[in-house]
């Protein structure tokens, strides 16, 4: 299955006696949603079902759109209703078999494609695989965490000390008096500042920045404009002390 930059690769349960087209279960669809960006559709009104004892089960309310890759066919763009399935990650419905056009080879336990539909090559997509253990909630580590609490403790403090010691330059240093031209001046033309070159930022998807963290030779980090901004004036204190 393919969405959004990203792939997941899992087994399928085909089920001719289910009268549907496609099923996902709704704890794999969950975690897909959560990780792939993948819009929710909503039914306007819930669909009974019944499951294979036939027992009403829990209706479905929503679905997705998954590209789906299977035996070197792929089907883009196709609804997979979300449903509890037990053990199975996707069936695929009586609904779907028959608008493929396939035969279920029993003894062999394969699907027989009908010869309209043969298997093209698909070229590799650049996208990210995952994983079922990338699909869970992400550990939280407590000693990183605690210092990343400590880090944002400790700006938040120097904040409020810049703060008041700004409100306290500005109550003792009296505003400068504005200075206006006199009657029959002639008005100096003002001093034209050179443009600054804007700053260039790229945004980048979940998949790739992905890839750049496996890379060799790339670091990432995080930072805040407020860091940068300090570290920015430190550097010009310090040039100002070494030219005195």
């Amino acid at each position: 299955m393919v969405k959004n930059g990203y792939t997941f690769n899992t087994s399928s349960l085909t089920d001719s006696g289910a009268n549907a087209f496609l099923l996902i279960n709704e704890t794999l669809a969950d975690q897909l949603i959560r990780r792939c960006g993948i819009t929710v559709y909503s039914f306007d009104q819930p669909i009974p079902v019944n499951g294979f004892n036939g027992q009403p089960g829990k209706p479905v309310t929503s679905w997705i759109e998954l590209t789906l890759q299977v035996d070197g066919r792929q089907f883009r763009n196709l609804p997979f209703l979300i449903t509890p399935l037990g053990n199975h990650d996707v069936i695929f419905g009586r609904k779907f078999l028959s608008w493929v056009n396939v035969k279920l080879a029993v003894r062999d336990r394969v699907i027989e494609w009908p010869a309209d539909l043969p298997p093209v090559y698909l070229p590799p997509v650049r996208s990210f695989a995952l994983t079922r253990q990338s699909l869970l909630p992400p550990k939280i580590n407590p000693t990183a965490q605690a210092d990343a609490v400590r880090r944002d403790a400790a700006f938040a403090k120097e904040i409020r000390r810049e703060q008041q010691r700004m409100a306290v330059v500005k109550s003792i240093l009296p505003r400068p008096p504005i200075s206006l031209p006199e009657p029959g001046t002639v008005k100096e033309k003002p001093v034209i500042q050179p443009k600054v070159k804007p700053i260039d930022i790229a945004g980048i998807s979940g998949p790739a920045f992905s890839l750049n963290m496996r890379r060799q030779g790339n670091t990432i980090f995080s930072t805040s404009l407020y860091e940068i901004d300090r570290l920015l004036k430190d550097r010009k204190a310090e040039a100002r002390e070494l030219s005195q």
